[in-house]
């Protein structure tokens, strides 16, 4: 069972949580889905980059908390740390 869903403002929906580590995004119209894998493990600690709640931003841009990671962005090919400005 998923523990979170983020609806964007173009439709599009994020779950994540529960025994799925990574993220499923459904398309706005529920027909299509893909998997996002968590972020890699971190070398020096070697934990991995379970996802938990998510928001997407007003520029589409999808954030996440990971256990290990903090906060995170995806952009749509790949995640990032999220640095405040």
């Amino acid at each position: 069972m998923p523990e979170f869903i983020a609806t964007a403002p173009d439709g599009r929906i994020a779950v994540s949580g529960g025994k799925s580590r990574g993220l499923e995004l459904w398309d706005a119209d529920l027909t299509e889905s893909s998997f996002i894998d968590p972020p890699e493990f971190i070398p020096d600690i070697g934990a991995p980059g379970e996802l938990g709640r998510t928001a997407w931003g007003p520029d589409g841009t999808l954030y996440a908390v990971a256990r290990w990671w903090g906060v995170i962005a995806w952009d749509g090919q790949g995640w990032r740390p999220f640095e405040l400005p």
